[in-house]
């Protein structure tokens, strides 16, 4: 039953193990017939190169780059890429070979090939100097350096060309003369050899070696590479006319032009560049229309997020601004009611308070500043009788005993005695009021002399219920 069941599982599950090998075997295929076809521009692009045919050339390339995705071969990548970059930088495009370059270091990097990373290197370094960037081709070049133990003859002819250079843009003309001795001895193809050899001339020049320079422009009287011709002609030319010998000369820049026009490819450097740009601006032209595309769409998404808060925040806050006016009106007529009711009570039970109450709001301030200096102690030599008339009429919110006392009183107060009376009742003593009124502990005396002779001092000391008892009391009696 088990095996059963076994062997029925297994045969539900081989049909997807099938499905899922074909599509790995069609991915391969894929991938494989990509990489063929790509090697296969390649191969052709190479061959017609060989041919001077460089703008056929550079649409097989384009034709293998288009391809370099489905193949996910990097050595195949850095190959392809590695010679766009090579046709460009042979146009006169130093800024698109740089991003070429740029493009195919981290597939060379990834490829075992150590050979094919030192040539993209030395190519970068190259697109480098032409741009101006001096000091990022050092860099480049010191990167390649680091891997000259894989590097072929050529190629340390190169890496010792671009040391060469960057010394004399520092002004070592004797390292500069060495790397340059070192590259031209390296040197074993038409490139390396004709940039070694107008490097060392050059510095044979600058240093006024005369007898070494004649000696290499004699050592290369016959070469076959028309760059080393042209810089050999150009030295000599140079080298009669300071000597004064100006057939030589004429005869040296006659041969020297010949060579120049030998040299240029203008046509083909011209359908080169057409192919390129063409290219180029097609792509340039889709990337910038989905561009602008996205951020049309981010410009719309986020003029919707902003209308849409606006109106929220908006809304909201007419919300709230109604809330608002609707909670002030019931606040105020909260307040006018409760006002009325105390009016009313206060007119019918106490007619001081009901007095109390008709005065502003800032004579009741005014009233509760004074009386804190009162018992806080603060100086108060300055007050008069608008200050006693403020005081006076808090008195009777604050502490109506203590306010029926001294308006009870049968002579009038000064206002000076007044404050002597709430400081009395707050328990200050004569050094404290004598303080808060700038002056001395005997005139203080003196004032509790003379309102002594007014009213009973001793009961301000009383507590505030009893003074009350006391004043009914009293009224009682006089009934």
């Amino acid at each position: 039953m088990h095996s059963g069941s076994a062997n029925w599982a297994s045969s539900r599950s081989l049909p997807v193990v099938l499905v899922a090998l074909l599509a790995s075997l069609l991915t391969a295929c894929g991938h494989q017939n990509a990489g063929e076809q790509a090697r296969l521009h390649l191969h052709e692009a190479m061959t017609l190169m060989e041919q001077r045919e460089l703008p056929s050339a550079m649409e097989q390339l384009k034709a293998a780059e288009n391809l370099l995705p489905q193949a996910g071969d990097d050595r195949l990548a850095a190959q392809v890429l590695l010679r766009i970059a090579w046709l460009n930088a042979y146009g006169g495009a130093h800024d698109l070979a740089l991003i070429y370059y740029d493009f195919a270091l981290p597939h060379a990097e990834r490829s075992a090939d150590k050979g094919l990373l030192i040539d993209v290197l030395l190519g970068k370094a190259h697109a480098q100097r032409e741009l101006g960037e001096t000091e990022h081709a050092w860099q480049t070049n010191c990167q390649a350096r680091l891997l000259r133990a894989h590097a072929n003859s050529s190629q340390r002819s190169s890496i010792c060309t671009n040391e060469a250079f960057h010394q004399l843009l520092h002004d070592s003309l004797e390292a500069a003369l060495q790397s340059a001795e070192e590259a031209l001895m390296l040197a074993s193809d038409t490139a390396s050899l004709g940039n070694a050899f107008a490097l060392l001339s050059y510095i044979y020049e600058q240093q006024g070696q005369t007898d070494r320079l004649e000696k290499l422009l004699r050592q290369y009287n016959d070469s076959p590479n028309g760059q080393v011709n042209y810089h050999r002609l150009r030295l000599q030319y140079e080298y009669y006319k300071q000597r004064g010998d100006y057939r030589q000369a004429l005869e040296a820049y006659t041969m020297m032009q010949q060579v120049e026009a030998l040299m240029e490819g203008s046509k083909e450097q011209m359908s080169l560049m057409r192919v390129q740009e063409k290219f180029d601006r097609e792509m340039n032209n889709r990337e910038k229309a989905v561009q602008r595309l996205w951020y049309s769409l981010i410009i719309i998404v986020l003029l919707n997020v902003v209308l849409a808060m606006w109106w929220w925040f908006g809304r909201k806050q007419r919300r709230q601004f109604r809330q608002y006016q609707q909670e002030i009106a019931r606040m105020r007529d909260e307040m006018g009611e409760k006002w009325r009711q105390i009016s009313f009570l206060a007119q019918k039970e106490q007619p001081e308070v009901a007095t109390l109450l008709s005065h502003s709001v800032a004579d009741t301030k005014a009233g509760i500043d004074v009386l804190y200096n009162l018992v806080a102690g603060n100086n108060v030599s300055q007050y008069g009788k608008k200050e006693e008339r403020a005081v006076e009429q808090v008195l009777w919110l604050v502490n109506e005993p203590l306010a029926r006392l001294i308006d009870n009183c049968q002579a009038a107060l000064t206002p000076k005695e007044t404050f002597f009376c709430i400081m009395e009742h707050y328990g200050k003593d004569d050094h404290e009021k004598a303080a808060a009124f700038c002056c001395s502990e005997q005139a203080v005396r003196s004032t509790k002399s003379r309102l002594g002779k007014k009213f009973d001092i001793g009961r301000l000391r009383m507590p505030d219920h009893e003074q009350q008892e006391h004043q009914t009391n009293k009224t009682a009696t006089d009934k």
